[in-house]
């Protein structure tokens, strides 16, 4: 709605709403207005609240995932309309507070995150070629740079709209995938968020309307939005990361940081060994790993079946441990290590396991 909304507070337009749920006719509204406190209310008056500044806004219930649903309304906007000027598909599901790990994901939860975004924007891209729209407009996301954990089936299917968004123009219909940050009015709590972790800066909704309509003059098919949260902690892995920045954005970021290089500054060495609490005590490879754990999460004391996660663990820390570790120790004593696999308990214990473990020799 926040979309719908600029829209309308700009141009006076014909606009039609999908949306999933179903309201009663209009000659109800009213009464319903009065009686019903759920969410129905809301649109509603966000309906009412678009026509007030002037424009036609349609609303039709209905499951862009579904092909018969598409196809009756293709058939609807044929009949009273006869033309389309434009897609916006913003419909998705995201991915929570904490997400679902790879090893917890189900069926369910990935048809779920999957229709919209890939059943859903296939049906929509067949509207677009039958009346020769303008454009039609993906939203995607940032995350689709780096990941997240407990994203894989969000990062998934935002990944199929960036790569799609490059098909369709070949095929000769306007797509562009727009990777959107964080939108600020979206979150709940501010406060909760760990901006450090952020790769690109929250964005504010009137600036994310101007990047929208200046995006949709693009002939680009995909456009990250957004400015780089130059305080981030990302930028302290940059050798890490599966993609590189150019030289002005680095000189950019070191200036910021008043560092001359961006890698080159290290983490602290840990002040103390960490006590890893389990039966057999670790050897010099295992205390390595876990003084990187410890320096990075800020313990000084873990035990070995704690779950990274739930004790702070996240994708970026992990890549700091991963650093820390490959710093603190020589090719004699542990093997330089790129990535952990992730599991839903992963520990202490399995890293240990992991990075402590030397190479077969070939």
């Amino acid at each position: 709605m926040l979309v719908a909304r600029a829209i309308t507070e700009q141009w006076n337009v014909r606009l039609i709403l999908i949306s999933r749920t179903k309201l009663s006719s209009e000659e109800q509204w009213d009464e319903n207005l009065l009686k019903d406190k759920s969410t129905i209310k809301e649109l509603v008056a966000e309906i009412q609240k678009l026509r007030s500044n002037g424009s036609s806004v349609e609303v039709y219930s209905a499951d862009i995932s579904n092909p018969h649903e598409v196809a009756q309304l293709s058939q609807e906007i044929s009949n009273k309309y006869g033309s389309l000027d434009g897609i916006i598909h913003c419909a998705g599901v995201g991915v929570g507070s904490k997400g679902v790990n790879l090893a917890e994901m189900t069926e369910e939860i990935l048809y779920e995150t999957f229709l919209p975004k890939v059943e859903g924007t296939y049906l929509l891209s067949r509207l677009a070629k039958k009346y020769k729209v303008d454009f039609l407009a993906l939203f995607s996301s940032v995350i689709t740079i780096l990941g997240q954990n407990g994203t894989s089936n969000y990062l998934a299917a935002n990944a199929f709209l960036d790569a799609y968004s490059f098909e369709l123009r070949r095929r000769g219909i306007p797509a562009i995938s727009l990777c959107w940050p964080v939108w600020m009015d979206t979150v709940s709590n501010l406060d909760e968020v760990h901006k450090e972790k952020l790769l690109f800066d929250m964005i504010s909704t009137s600036n994310a309307i101007k990047a929208l309509f200046r995006a949709l003059r693009s002939q680009d098919p995909r456009i990250y939005i957004g400015n780089l949260n130059k305080k981030s902690h990302i930028f302290q892995l940059t050798e890490m990361l599966p993609f590189q920045f150019d030289d002005k954005i680095c000189n950019s970021i070191n200036a910021e940081k008043g560092e001359s290089t961006l890698i080159e500054k290290k983490q602290e060495e840990p002040n103390t060994t960490a006590i890893f609490l389990r039966e057999k005590s670790p050897n010099r490879e295992e205390q390595i790993v876990i003084d990187a754990i410890a320096v990075v999460l800020g313990y000084n004391q873990l035990n070995e079946n704690d779950n990274f996660f739930e004790i702070g663990g996240d994708s970026i820390s992990a890549m700091k441990i991963i650093q820390q570790i490959n710093q603190n120790c020589s090719a004699a004593s542990a093997i330089p290590i790129r990535s952990f696999r992730f599991a839903s308990r992963f520990s202490p214990s399995v890293m240990v396991r992991i990075a402590s473990t030397k190479p077969h020799s070939s």
